[in-house]
This record gives structure tokens, C-alpha cells and sequence, in this order.
């Protein structure tokens, strides 16, 4: 099981017939919609279907994975509905719903038709109530109702035959709720939920609640008191007073919330016999829906070949009858591939002797050798812990053979064995070597002495390449190319708290999915192939992204050594400096107050020292960073805030954070580095984050101080200077700022110099400070607002400001106003390598979306290109060290900076090595340069 293929929760749910899923089908259509909003999904029409394509592919889902025989889907009203008659101001902070949106409602409703179920609608009832009506009914009658929905307020109505249903969505898996999460998550028993609610209020329908009661408070008082007729019953024993006061002024809107959120259940529904569930994929009009809609890939999944005349060639089994492994699919393949079903042509090699021979039928032609797919399966997902359980692998697609080396029972083939017999193959440098996150799998092969040699060919980073923001999973590229669906882990391994390993599985069950996999990348091999090589980025993939993937390999292998005793002082040092802050703020305060509670925070700054409430939010006025700044220069309070929130963050995330990811066997941290996370292409890394350790400050800065060498060794820093500034000046071939750099001036000061009009030895320290936030701001769409803020002036001193900066360089005005241009007719912005960032939202009629959009369509050249050269920059260095100086080590990749270890006696040697690679990477209209230093540990390598 590989970090990317984790096991979703545990279902948890029973079966049968006499159970019935009731579908929030409004809400299911709204959620669907968001998860296409930035890559939206249209038919050659025009038409934006995502919503529909996800609505569609849950219902699928719970016919076939959940075996629903029964299942009713409920719409709200076009119009207002008994709550507004209660409350006028019922959801009234709701946006309108976007058009693109509207208009897939009617479809959904021919959708259902098409499916042989009926949508039910009721004018002036929301579905809340016909959904609670409906699972109320249906249990009455001794059937088990599941509400599928993503909508907290039905925890109200679960309880005895009645849960709630989470679909998964993007990388969350689905959530069974019942009685016990309900009380895990709230603090409150499903039949205290409406008097919470009612106490709490609900600021996205717009319900008022008790003013200052929130979540913990409400909660406290329901388990306490029982109800909220008991509490205000014995309101006089509530404490402390500021809540009994609070409960007191509020009782006439916790009435009214209850009446609001109160879901009703004793509306006349159908009966749940009334919406059985046939086999959709019998029905011609369902069929024809499909092609209609060009869900093309769903065709191929239910259909088998999307071409066929007849519906009786259905290839997706639904319902109870569904087998627990996937059917088979037909596909239109690639003519390269060899035909072959799925599950067909896998085997278990139980042997020494079998492997051999096996291996020995590997097709040796001359030069022309098949690429061999390859997948490790392990007892967890931490490459650098986790132990090897098995091994498949195949070079001819719908023949594959799994190795099973580590599992509890019989057979094993033994490690020493797999070493002798396969590691010919794998350390073969002629032969390609495919896999998906294929990195993983050469830490576990790596680990266990088997060395992977040849070209590699990883198909997510594939996917990746071809469009940053698709799915790069094996399950989600199976299903995209291959209309195929893969088998979950979870049918292995289970899920929730009854999970096992895989080592605790019988080989022979291991086999049809651990040959799956391998099986799957042979066969997305020519697909993506092909699909890299049409949006021109063959050369990105192969000549720098395949070759990253050793090097970050070893980066991630070799770690750093981390300084405990230094972090541990550091911790003492926070905490005494934390008290301390706290003292003042509740000094300035004039109360002690819980300063993690941005409730109890906005009472002390906006109603008791009556400081100016800047942005509304769900749950009052905001206090967060940008406020507080604001608000610094009226009152002490906020800046101490501010500092406090610093030093909590340091402690938290960095400072007693850091010892717990250290390896026991070596004593270092081994983040890892990712290819495929960005959209602009620069890596990055987790346990830990080192994109996010700060710098800004003195205090920040010192957690440097705790990544080292050891012994006579040191730590080198080579830093790309103003590398983005540098791509901006090439990229815009703008004449002043090509200059400057040429001349190696000061950046900022020769833009002062320009913008004011002036000497450039005349330019004070707030006219460089003013240059240098509009010459980085013009990189991510500063306006004219955040530069005034920024700054602290008018709006139109800033407007007049940028208006000065683009008629003085006017090389970056056209080249913002060609990039967004260029973008706005490609559909993408691109890198100087070639690297491509789809940018839908340019055609929005959402201002807020085209306005993102825009920007990242400046942003994406200069930012992409920058990772680009760091990247191609790893990738030579890597060589270069290997041969050279093979005790040096790259460590880390930080933004624009690399960090090496190595002896101290070569750190000028290397240093100047490293130099010449990062500075001569690419051919720019301007000089690359490189900041370096080195030291004992990272923070005395930047001083």
C-alpha cells in the first residue's frame, strides 16, 4: 500500500433489501459543482456538466459499491418554503446559485428518469423535511434508512435504524455517521442536536442562535442540563453570569432556531418500496442520456465498448449481484498494447525455481527492449520503515506476476532469492522501468537490496506533466484512460479499526491486486505517453522530471541531522517568553481572556476597548493576521497578539515538532519531496514542511540553528538571488530592468531610482522599501489596495504609484497585459521548458475567478520557469557531485535554495562547483548569480 493508495473509512453498514439510501440531491449537485469549479467539465456544446458527472457517479456508487436496491433522490423547492414564512431572513446570506449550476438541476431531474427512478420535489418544502419524512417512515416500517448527505443537521434525526452517509469527495474518504460519531464530533447526543443547533445558531442558513453561545459552550450546557427547555428552566444556576446573561437576552432566538432547524418528519412520502432500484444499465434512455452528456469514459465502464449496438452488452455489474472484484471492461487500447482481460493473466510465483523461470521468458531483441512495470507491496506507507511484502511485476500487458516475499503465511519466496534471481533485471540499465509514484518503490527495493537501474518512466509524474491539476492516482488514471475500475486496498485489508496489513494477507489473495497495479501502468504506459508528447512536453518529462526523481530519491534517503538539545533549550525559551506575553495581553486586555479564542478575542477588541471591526465572518468580526495589523497602530493589544500567535506557531509546529519526525535508525529528518503536488511546478516537501520554516524573524530564523553537520563535516547554502525578479526582466525583455541587472545594481534601489526620478544614490530606505513590494507584488497582481495597506498610504498615492511603474518600465506592462492575453487564447499559461498550467477561470464570469486566474497566468512563467532551472540545476549537480565529490550530499531544496553537506575541507571546492552549475543552468537576457555560504548548520550557512 503506497501513501497514495490509504484506505478509506470503515463503511461500516450492513445490507439487505428492506434498507433505503435517501439522497440530498440538491446538496449532492452544489458538491459536485465545486469539485470541477476550477477544472470545469463541458461537453463539445459548451454545456457544464461536472456537477452532473459527479451526481451521477455517487449514485453509481451507492447502487453498485454500497448494493442499494432502494434509493429516493430529493431536490428543494425553486422556491421559498415554510421557513421563510418563520423567518424572512431565512438563508439569506446565501449566494445566488451561478447559472452554469442551475441548468444542471433539470438535468439531474432527466437523469433519474433516464434511470427508471423518480426525483422527488415538493413546491414549499424543503428536502430536509421530505428527506426526514421519508427515513422516519421507512424505519417505522422496519427498514434501515441511510441519508446520504454531507449536511450536519441531519445528525437530529440519527438514531435506532437511521445514519448518515458522507460520500467521499477528492482525496476525503467516505464517513458512515451514526450515534457514537455524532456524540465524538459535537459533544451532544443526536437528540440534543436541534437544541444545539438552536443555541449555537447556523450562520450559513442565516440562523441567529444565542449571541455568544458557541459550540463548546452549548455543548457544555446540553450535556450539563439535558435540554434546552431544562436549561432555561434552571437558567438560574447557569455560570459563569456572562453566559447566564447571554442565554437571557437570547432565549426569544433559541426559540425561533429551534422552529428553523428543527427537520420535520411527519410529512405523507411515498413508501420505500416505491423507489426500487433496477439495473440502470438495462435501460436504453439511460444509455442514450449517457452519450448525450459524451460521459464517454462512464459509457466505456457500464457498457463495455462505448460503440456497441445493445444495452445487453453491459460490462458493470450493479447491485447485490455485483461481484466483489471489478468486471472485466472493454477498451479501445492503444495499438501497441497487447489485448488482454484483466485478472485473466496473473499468476503467484510460489518459488526460486518459478521466478527464474519466469524472468528467464523476458524478450531480449537486440536493442528493443519491452519496458518492465514494477510495484512493491509493504506493511505501510513510510518508505524509509516500511517492510517488503511482495513484488509484481510484467512487461506484456494483461500478463502480470506477483513475488510474494514478506507475508505471514505460505508461500514466501525468500528475499536473498528474489535478490540473486531478479536483481539482474531491475539494476539493467538498457531496460525501462515503469511504475506509478514509482520513487516509493525504489526506497523499498533500495531498502531491501535490490538497486533499480535504466531509465524510469513514472506515470503519475506522467499525468502530472500533461496537466498539473488532473487526478495523478493509478485508480483515477485506470479510470480516465481505461475505463477500468481498479480494486480498493480496502477489499484486501479492510478499513476503519479493523484494517490489517498486507503481510497478514494469504499471498494468493494478494495476487489480482497487487498484478493490478502493475498490470495498469503497463497499459497507461503508451497512453501517456502519447498525451505528454501532445502538449508538448516530451522533453520536460524525460530530460528533467525522470531525471529529478534520483536525485530527490537520495535527498530524501540521506536526511539531516537534527540538533534535540538546541530545540529543547529553544522550547524552555518560548515557554517563559509565552507567559510573559501572556501577562501583557491580558494587562492591555484589562481581563484574563482565552487568547486561542477569536470569540473571546473579539469581545475584548471590538466591544470592550470599541477598536474598529474591519471584515465580517461566519462567527463575528474577524481577528485574524491582516486585522490585527490594522489594528496595531491604535492599540498595543494587537501587536502583542500578533507576537504571541508567533511564538505559539513555532512552539507547535516547529520546535516540539521536529524531534518527533526524527529516524530512530539514523538519527535525521527525511522530508519528502514531491513532483506532482504545485500547479506551477515546483516541488514540495512534508514531515516537515520545509517550504514554511520561518525566516522573518530573529526568533524564526534560530530553528535553523537545529539542522546540522556532524563531525567534520558542514552545511553549504547556494541561493538563487532575486531569481523570480531575473525571470521577470528576461521573460519581459524590459530595457531598464535588463539593465540593472546587468550592471549589478540594486534591483529595488535602481526601480526607485526610475519611478521617483531620481539619483540612484538619492533613494532613501522608503522609496527602495516601496519599489521592492511593487517589483515582487507585480508577480502575484499587487493592486492598488494591498499596496496601500502594505505601505501604509492613501489608495491613490498606491494607484498612482503603479501607474508610475508601468510607464516607467514599460516592458512589464505589455508583458503582463501579452501574458494574460496569450493565456486567455491558449487556455494555459507556459514555462520557458515547456511546462503547461490550464487556467479555465480565464473565460469566468465570476470576477473573483478571472481575476485569480489572470493573475496566475502572469505569475505561472516567472514562478514555473524559476522551479524549472532549480530543478534542471539538481539534476546536473547530482551528476556532477556523484563523479566529482562523492562525499557530498544535496540535503534539501527550499524555495530557490539548495542545501548540501559535506566534508569542511572542500567546502570552497564545492562551493565553486555549485556555482558554476546553478549560475550556467540556462541562457537568460540577464546574469544568473548564486548567494552561498556555509557553516555547522543552516542558520550559520546564511550568516
Amino acid at each position: 500500500m503506497k501513501p497514495t493508495d490509504q484506505a478509506p473509512n470503515s463503511r461500516a453498514a450492513g445490507s439487505g433489501a428492506n434498507r433505503i439510501f435517501v439522497v440530498d440531491g440538491s446538496a449532492l449537485l452544489f458538491r459536485s459543482h465545486f469539485v470541477f469549479l476550477r477544472r470545469p467539465l463541458t461537453t463539445s456544446r459548451g454545456e457544464q456538466v461536472g456537477a452532473l458527472f459527479g451526481f451521477l457517479t455517487t449514485l453509481l456508487a451507492l447502487i453498485r459499491e454500497e448494493e442499494a436496491t432502494h434509493v429516493a433522490v430529493v431536490f428543494d423547492p425553486a422556491g421559498p418554503t415554510m421557513r421563510h414564512e418563520i423567518f424572512p431572513e431565512y438563508k439569506a446570506n446565501r449566494p445566488e446559485t451561478p447559472p452554469e449550476l442551475s441548468a444542471q438541476f433539470p438535468m439531474a431531474h432527466r437523469l433519474l428518469e433516464s434511470m427508471g427512478m423518480k426525483p422527488l420535489v415538493e413546491n414549499g418544502v424543503e428536502a430536509d423535511d421530505l428527506i426526514g419524512s421519508l427515513a422516519d417512515q421507512a424505519t417505522a416500517r422496519g427498514w434501515e434508512a441511510i441519508i446520504v448527505s454531507s449536511d450536519k443537521d441531519f445528525a437530529q434525526l440519527i438514531g435506532g435504524d437511521i445514519r448518515q452517509f458522507i460520500p467521499p469527495r477528492g482525496r476525503e474518504p467516505a464517513q458512515w455517521v451514526g450515534a457514537e460519531e455524532v456524540a465524538g464530533k459535537w459533544g451532544v447526543r443526536p437528540d440534543q442536536f436541534i437544541d444545539y443547533l438552536a443555541l449555537t445558531g447556523d450562520s450559513s442558513d442565516n440562523i441567529p442562535g444565542v449571541k455568544g453561545v458557541g459550540p463548546k459552550t452549548a455543548a457544555k450546557l446540553l450535556q450539563e442540563f439535558g435540554s434546552m427547555a431544562a436549561l432555561y428552566e434552571r437558567l438560574e444556576e447557569v455560570t459563569p453570569e456572562g453566559v447566564r446573561k447571554k442565554l437571557a437576552a437570547g432565549r426569544e432566538t433559541a426559540d425561533l432556531s429551534r422552529d428553523l432547524v428543527r427537520i420535520r418528519t411527519d410529512l405523507e412520502v411515498a413508501s420505500a418500496q416505491t423507489f426500487a432500484v433496477g439495473d440502470p444499465a438495462s435501460r436504453g434512455t439511460f444509455r442514450a442520456f449517457l452519450q448525450e452528456m459524451e460521459f464517454h469514459g462512464l459509457l466505456r465502464r457500464i457498457f463495455g465498448d462505448a460503440n456497441a449496438e445493445s444495452a445487453g452488452q453491459a460490462q458493470l455489474a450493479f447491485g447485490p449481484a455485483a461481484q466483489a472484484a471489478p468486471a472485466a471492461v472493454s477498451v479501445e487500447r492503444d495499438p501497441t498494447q497487447v489485448a488482454g482481460d484483466w485478472n485473466q493473466g496473473y499468476a503467484l510465483i510460489d518459488s526460486a525455481e518459478a521466478l527464474r523461470s519466469v524472468l528467464e521468458n523476458y524478450p531480449r531483441r537486440g536493442d528493443d527492449l519491452p519496458p518492465l512495470s514494477i510495484d512493491t507491496e509493504t506493511d505501510g506507507i513510510a518508505p524509509l520503515t516500511a517492510k517488503l511484502v511482495g513484488l509484481s511485476f510484467g512487461w506484456e500487458p494483461g500478463k502480470a506476476w506477483y513475488v510474494p516475499i514478506g507475508h505471514e503465511e505460505e508461500p514466501r519466496v525468500a528475499l536473498e532469492a528474489v535478490q540473486s534471481a531478479f536483481g539482474p533485471l531491475l539494476a539493467d540499465s538498457q531496460v525501462t522501468k515503469l511504475g506509478q509514484n514509482l520513487k516509493f518503490d525504489l526506497h523499498i527495493l533500495r531498502r531491501h537490496g535490490l538497486e533499480v537501474g535504466g531509465p524510469l518512466w513514472d506515470t503519475m509524474v506522467a499525468s502530472y506533466v500533461r496537466d498539473p491539476e488532473a487526478r495523478h492516482s493509478l485508480d483515477g488514471l485506470a479510470q480516465e484512460f481505461l475505463g477500468h475500475e481498479m480494486i480498493p486496498i480496502s477489499a484486501l485489508i479492510g478499513r476503519g479499526r479493523k484494517q490489517t496489513t498486507m503481510d497478514t494477507i494469504p499471498p494468493a489473495q494478494a495476487v489480482a491486486y497487487a498484478c493490478e497495479d502493475a498490470d495498469a501502468v503497463l497499459r497507461l504506459w503508451p497512453l501517456l505517453k502519447r498525451r505528454v508528447a501532445d502538449v508538448g512536453a516530451r522533453e520536460l518529462f524525460t530530460d528533467l522530471e525522470m531525471p529529478l526523481l534520483p536525485v530527490l530519491l537520495d535527498m530524501e534517503a540521506a536526511g539531516i541531522y537534527l540538533d534535540g538539545a538546541m530545540l529543547d533549550a529553544m522550547s524552555h525559551e518560548l515557554a517563559g517568553e509565552m507567559v510573559r506575553l501572556e501577562k501583557d495581553i491580558h494587562r492591555l486586555g484589562e481581563e484574563e481572556f482565552n487568547i486561542n479564542s477569536p470569540k473571546q478575542l473579539q469581545v475584548i477588541l471590538f466591544e470592550k476597548l470599541k477598536l474598529p471591526a474591519k471584515r465580517r465572518t461566519k462567527t463575528g468580526y474577524s481577528t485574524g493576521q491582516e486585522v490585527l495589523e490594522e489594528l496595531a497602530g491604535l492599540h498595543p493589544l494587537p501587536a502583542k497578539i500578533l507576537e504571541y500567535r508567533q511564538l505559539t506557531k513555532l512552539q507547535s509546529t516547529y520546535v516540539e515538532a521536529l524531534p518527533k519526525m526524527v529516524l530512530e535508525e539514523t538519527g535525521r529528518i527525511h522530508a519528502s519531496f514531491h513532483q506532482t503536488v504545485t500547479a506551477t511546478g515546483r516541488l514540495s516537501s512534508s514531515n516537515p514542511n520545509l517550504q514554511n520554516i520561518p525566516i522573518r524573524t530573529p526568533m524564526g530564523r534560530r530553528i535553523r540553528r537545529a539542522f546540522a553537520a556532524q563531525g567534520e563535516r558542514c552545511l553549504l547554502s547556494a541561493d538563487y538571488s532575486q531569481i523570480e525578479l531575473r525571470m521577470l526582466a528576461h521573460l519581459s525583455g524590459d530595457p531598464h530592468l535588463v539593465e540593472a541587472f546587468r550592471k549589478g545594481a540594486d534591483i529595488h534601489r535602481a526601480t526607485a531610482a526610475r519611478i521617483f526620478g531620481v539619483a540612484e544614490e538619492a533613494v532613501d530606505r522608503e522609496m527602495r522599501d516601496r519599489a521592492k513590494t511593487i517589483n515582487f507584488g507585480i508577480l502575484y497582481g499587487m493592486g492598488a489596495q494591498r499596496l496601500a495597506r502594505e505601505q501604509g498610504i492613501a489608495v491613490k498615492e498606491a494607484s498612482a504609484f503603479i501607474a508610475s511603474y508601468f510607464e516607467k518600465l514599460p516592458g512589464v506592462k505589455t508583458y503582463v497585459e501579452g501574458c494574460v492575453g496569450t493565456a486567455r487564447s491558449r487556455g494555459y499559461a507556459e514555462t520557458i521548458l515547456g511546462r503547461r498550467r490550464y487556467l479555465p477561470n480565464l473565460q469566468s464570469k465570476h470576477h473573483g475567478d478571472r481575476s485569480s486566474a489572470e493573475r496566475m497566468a502572469v505569475n505561472t512563467p516567472v514562478q514555473g520557469s524559476a522551479a524549472d532551472l532549480i530543478k534542471r540545476a539538481m539534476v546536473s549537480l547530482h551528476a556532477r557531485l556523484k563523479s566529482e565529490f562523492p562525499d557530498v550530499r544535496l540535503l534539501l531544496q527550499v524555495h530557490d535554495e539548495l542545501v548540501f553537506e559535506l566534508p569542511s575541507a572542500q567546502a570552497e571546492a564545492v562551493a565553486e562547483l555549485v556555482n558554476h552549475e546553478m549560475a550556467s543552468v540556462f541562457e537568460l537576457a540577464v546574469p544568473l548569480t548564486v548567494d552561498q555560504g556555509w557553516g555547522r548548520t543552516w542558520y550559520d550557512a546564511h550568516n
